[in-house]
């Protein structure tokens, strides 16, 4: 599909989306119930709007010109780079893979590596001079990961700094590819991360053939920012400038996420940022929940902090569509509220008569579903095949538990400080009390479909059918969450067959079919 259908696609799909939500608010709120009935439903409209804009912003963000970056002119003199390495804890095994690999890095022009451990250790000493790398180390560790950068950058003095987290190795080419973009006016080069090994959807769901969680963010939604000026730092596999970089006093602090609020700092100072799509650089995804879990909490806080700091809003310096563009970023971030809202939605009136929207079968099959069939067909066209209306809603399905209450605290000013390092040794960081809220919201959803179908039996009506097809896929996405829960205790780097015994009984050989069963389902 050429760029022109792919605007008539958006066009029908925005307009589909706006006749939705019409109907919405004209004919479905139930005021002729109780208050309580008329808050939820508001409650339920307002999320579904919050939805409609991002699915609308990003159709129409991705169609945005200009997305491909201006290169220097061939000759043109190649500056020095000061190439940093950051690390609070990891394995030296890990550092030691992630240098060599910066120090096999092509480049005509000079560059250096640096050791920044933030952790004081011996073995990091011994690992640098062995590697003939600079070592850099503060005596106090304040401000976390920024104020490691921080530190390092006024003990360097390069016109570039290329960054990397301790599990990501630079490709030999990463140099040669992203020095030539910091032309003039440009800040930095960010480029995807990339893993080499499986995440843990893709390892409970392999059978499927689904691409990495993260692939939708770095392949679709980070190279779509380039036509608005609002790409993503995203915290390694990134090219900076130390000019730019010096103009807002370095990298942000007092944020759980340094990278992202940095980026919107250098842009409300006038300067570009550039995403790449080619893969410069290999890491390592989490490889348990647990690992992935803080992760994810340190990803919603610090975004959320971020953008607080930073003003998106109302501060100076954005453009319109850069302040949509980081709202967007933001908002993603309290999809377990989100969810939750859903979730309730069909479960009030299922169990306590409590209606949040009046709609019978047959307006749901002229508002709803055209445009459900729309984003059904547009998102995975338009991401690539990244992402599915149902894999997004299943990502976000397991983590909510676990997202829910660090979003709410942070949303009402109950900060999470500490900034964790992501584990990612392959560590089995599981507990069993993982498996419970999935576990009893399945609970919860089985009697409800109960309840709804009794309820439409009594009425002798089918006017509670969507009721009982909304509490049935809830209860779906639930119990694939649980079983997505109950694969990571297994989860290691290999391939879940190879975990499991040579000869698979009935029980095991279920237990392996099931997940990608369902993953199917949910392309």
């Amino acid at each position: 599909m050429n760029n022109t259908a792919k605007k008539i696609f958006a066009a029908v799909l925005t307009l589909s989306t706006l006749v939705y939500l019409g109907w919405r608010v004209v004919y479905t709120i139930p005021y002729d119930h109780n208050a309580v009935s008329v808050v939820f439903a508001w409650i339920l409209l307002l999320t579904e709007v919050l939805g409609a804009v991002e699915l609308i912003c990003f159709f129409w963000f991705y169609l945005a010109e200009d997305r491909h970056p201006v290169q220097n002119k061939a000759g043109a003199s190649l500056p020095a780079v000061d190439v940093m390495v950051t690390t609070y804890g990891e394995p030296a095994a890990l550092l030691e893979r992630t240098l060599r690999a910066c120090l096999d890095m092509r480049y005509e022009g000079t560059f250096r590596v640096w050791l920044l451990d933030d952790a004081s250790r011996p073995e990091m000493k011994e690992l640098a001079e062995r590697l003939q790398v600079g070592y850099l180390f503060r005596h106090k560790h304040e401000n976390a990961k920024a104020g490691n950068l921080n530190s390092a950058l006024r003990k360097t003095k390069a016109p570039l700094i290329a960054v990397f987290d301790a599990d990501m190795a630079p490709r030999p080419e990463f140099l040669e590819k992203t020095v030539p973009l910091m032309t003039d006016g440009i800040a930095y080069v960010q480029t995807p991360q990339s893993f080499k090994n499986r995440d843990l959807f893709q390892k409970a769901y392999g059978g499927a053939g689904i691409p990495n969680e993260q692939d939708f963010f770095y392949r679709s939604i980070e190279p779509a920012r380039n036509a608005v000026n609002a790409v993503v730092l995203a915290g390694s596999n990134m090219l900076l400038s130390r000019k730019a970089l010096e103009m807002v006093g370095g990298f942000v602090t007092d944020t759980l996420t340094e990278d992202f609020a940095t980026g919107i700092a250098l842009q409300k100072k006038g300067y570009r940022g550039v995403a790449l799509t080619e893969t410069l650089a290999d890491g390592e995804t989490p490889e348990s929940l647990g690992a992935l879990i803080r992760q994810r909490v340190r990803w919603a806080s610090g975004c959320i902090q971020s953008g607080r700091k930073e003003h998106i809003l109302f501060g100076k310096g954005l453009t319109f569509r850069q302040r949509m563009s980081y709202l967007m970023a933001v908002s993603y971030w309290y999809f377990p509220v989100k969810r939750l809202i859903y979730l309730l939605a069909p479960l009030l009136y299922s169990f306590f008569g409590i209606a949040v929207m009046r709609c019978d079968l047959r307006s749901a099959a002229m508002f709803w579903l055209p445009m459900y069939l729309l984003s059904a067909v547009g998102i995975p066209l338009f991401s690539g095949r990244t992402r599915t209306v149902g894999w997004s809603m299943f990502y976000e399905t397991c983590l909510t538990p676990f997202l829910l209450i660090p979003v709410v605290r942070e949303s009402l000013g109950i900060r999470q400080k500490e900034f964790k390092v992501t584990d990612k040794s392959g560590s089995r960081d599981w507990r069993w009390w993982m498996t419970i809220p999935h576990a009893l919201a399945c609970l919860i959803l089985a009697a409800a479909v109960v309840c709804s179908i009794q309820l439409s039996v009594r009425q002798q009506t089918f006017q509670y059918v969507m009721l009982v097809l909304w509490n049935l896929y809830h209860l779906y996405l639930a119990f694939a969450g649980e079983l997505f829960v109950l694969n990571c205790k297994k989860s290691n780097s290999g391939p879940v067959e190879e975990e499991l015994p040579h000869r698979l009984s009935r029980r095991e050989l279920a237990a392996l079919k099931l997940p990608r069963l369902l993953a199917s389902l949910l392309k």
